[in-house]
């Protein structure tokens, strides 16, 4: 995402209920801290990008079912999940003590979660934290 734009996908709009009630399901397996229920809902060519605004050194995406279940399990250790659309599309925020900490939102592909976007930069999340 070198250049800047968001990838095709975070771009659509209108996604469906089976877009959101998978990731509503994400979110419960995370809540329930299963991360064997997380994997099961993943793509088993799921990708993961954080997107740190340059407060992490900028890393690949991470890749495969297990990969990706064991992040989004630490990442969401300790916060609290609320569903919302994130551009438009499905997602959750992540927060701590109040101040929102990442939004998360993915694109399905076969009934499976791919392509998994997490912001967690805290200029992009200004606007979450105005309350």
């Amino acid at each position: 995402m070198s250049d800047g734009r968001r990838p095709a996908w975070s771009r659509r709009r209108g996604r469906g209920a089976a877009d959101r009630d998978l990731m509503d399901e994400l979110a419960t397996a995370l809540l329930n801290r299963s991360e064997s229920t997380a994997r099961a809902l993943l793509h088993r060519d799921v990708a993961m990008l954080v997107d740190s605004g340059g407060i992490a050194p900028v890393a690949d995406p991470l890749r495969g079912p297990g990969e990706v279940a064991a992040a989004l399990r630490t990442l969401t250790t300790e916060t609290s999940i609320t569903a919302a659309s994130i551009n438009g599309a499905p997602g959750f925020v992540l927060a701590r003590d109040g101040v929102v900490i990442g939004v998360v939102t993915a694109e399905m592909r076969r009934r499976l979660l791919t392509n998994i976007w997490v912001v967690c930069s805290p200029e992009k999340l200004r606007h979450w934290n105005r309350r």
